[in-house]
């Protein structure tokens, strides 16, 4: 059921890639976009790359990180919480193979908000893991995230 639903989202994702795509064309964007722009265009290659991708996606929401990025070796991407510090781990070979699967550099960005959407939801102060209602949540965050960068 959770392939599904992530199948779902990338095709989501793929389908609407052109006009997601027009964001980086939007009069009046910054310097930081025109990074976003190059992202789009060449995906996530590095930790900076991922940084900035956070970056852009909490301006969205007026909100600045709570936690770290790190590259780990996790199959592809987490939000956890260790020694009292809050942190995104992902996977670069993952991010890059998901992205050339599915021939577009938005499926990386909607991951990374999803995780994103752990640590907002608060999901990762409570045990149990991963449900079903938590990763909805998750998924309707990351699309809110790209649907508010149709309207920048």
């Amino acid at each position: 059921m959770k392939t599904k639903i992530r199948l779902s989202l990338i095709t989501l994702l793929f389908c609407n890639a052109a006009i997601f795509g027009s964001y980086a064309n939007t009069p009046g964007n910054t310097d930081e976009n025109t990074s976003i722009e190059s992202i789009f265009k060449t995906g996530i290659n590095s930790d900076k790359d991922t940084r900035t991708v956070i970056k852009a996606i909490l301006s969205v929401i007026g909100l600045k990180a709570n936690f770290e990025i790190k590259q780990a070796n996790v199959p592809n991407a987490t939000a956890i919480i260790q020694k009292d510090k809050r942190y995104i781990l992902y996977n670069p070979s993952f991010i890059s193979s998901i992205n050339n699967s599915v021939h577009t550099n938005w499926a990386a960005i909607s991951i990374l908000a999803h995780e994103i959407g752990h640590h907002l939801n608060g999901h990762t102060l409570v045990r149990g893991g991963s449900n079903h209602r938590v990763e909805l949540e998750c998924d309707e965050f990351s699309g809110f995230i790209l649907k508010k960068w149709v309207h920048l």
